[in-house]
């Protein structure tokens, strides 16, 4: 799922809507994960992964905070990192 983040990030033009991160986002997470099946995920974000209708699902677990270090290798700025790591989570949290 970092990877997924990292592609986001790398992807983004520089006038990326929100809803754009959000969407490729998920869709990246998606495409590696059917790739990575049994990479240890929990059962509700594997039920996520399998269903692209599915919105986020107030995850208690700690995938959000292993998945978002690419984050700051994207943006110099302390606050748009914050930003932009929040988008991170809001696809599972």
């Amino acid at each position: 799922m970092t990877l997924a983040v990292g592609l986001t990030f790398l992807d983004a033009p520089s006038s990326a809507s929100d809803d754009w991160i959000l969407r490729t986002l998920a869709d990246h997470m998606r495409k590696f994960g059917k790739m990575y099946p049994n990479a240890g995920y929990g059962g509700r974000f594997r039920q996520w992964l399998l269903n692209p209708e599915c919105k986020a699902y107030n995850s208690f677990g700690n995938g959000s905070a292993m998945r978002v270090s690419p984050v700051a290798w994207a943006y110099d700025n302390l606050d748009k990192v914050l930003m932009e790591a929040e988008k991170t989570a809001i696809v599972t949290h």
